[in-house]
């Protein structure tokens, strides 16, 4: 299946998923070639194949896929498909009411490659941290806590770290034109580069018998 041309408006935003198509998400290295088209605009599949470790062909498999279910379009640049550029369709992950036990296991299956993708993510920068001026090393941030909370208090916690997420989005969408424009090095104090936040808050999966 050919993936749609960037002649073709295509979709403008992801579309509502079903069953079926949350199933085709759910795979660790198709979400995470999603996150990078999110993080850097335009890619072509060689760059979103040496990311994530797999072939090019494997990675034009899984392009296609996200391309199918409306997560990802191609610009066709060039003679060959090796020159064509990906982008995301915005909008991210949207499911509609969790009825039926299908649905429920399809979200369970997406939400295990959401967390294997943002495992390995998470994992990948302590590598490369020393390759970084030492402002960005010390700007990172990873921490975890361990709290004791009611699940209302769970609920208001989940919705303060929304909230200072969303803050910090609104900054990050007025950097993006300069961003584009950038000709600067991490060196420089006013170089943008994204930024991968994780939001994990929930209760401690196992329970003593």
């Amino acid at each position: 299946m050919a993936p749609p041309d960037d002649d073709d408006a295509g979709p403008c935003q992801t579309p509502e998923l079903s069953v079926e198509a949350l199933l085709k998400l759910a795979n660790v290295v198709r979400f995470r070639a999603y996150i990078a088209l999110r993080a850097f605009g335009s890619l072509r599949a060689r760059q979103l194949a040496e990311f994530t470790g797999v072939t090019e062909t494997s990675m034009n498999r899984h392009l296609d896929v996200l391309a199918e279910i409306g997560f990802a379009t191609a610009k066709r640049v060039g003679k060959t498909r090796q020159s064509w550029l990906w982008s995301a369709v915005p909008g991210g992950v949207r499911v509609g009411r969790m009825e039926g036990g299908q649905m429920q296991d399809a979200a369970l299956e997406w939400l295990r490659a959401v967390s294997g993708a943002q495992g390995i993510l998470a994992s990948q920068w302590p590598a490369v941290a020393p390759t970084w001026p030492q402002a960005w090393q010390s700007a990172a941030e990873t921490s975890d806590w361990v709290m004791h909370l009611t699940a209302e208090q769970l609920d208001g916690l989940a919705a303060d770290l929304r909230s200072v997420a969303m803050k910090w989005k609104q900054a990050s969408a007025a950097n993006e034109q300069a961003r584009e424009q950038q000709t600067t090095t991490p060196e420089d104090p006013d170089w943008i580069a994204p930024v991968v936040v994780i939001l994990n808050a929930f209760p401690y999966p196992h329970r003593p018998e």
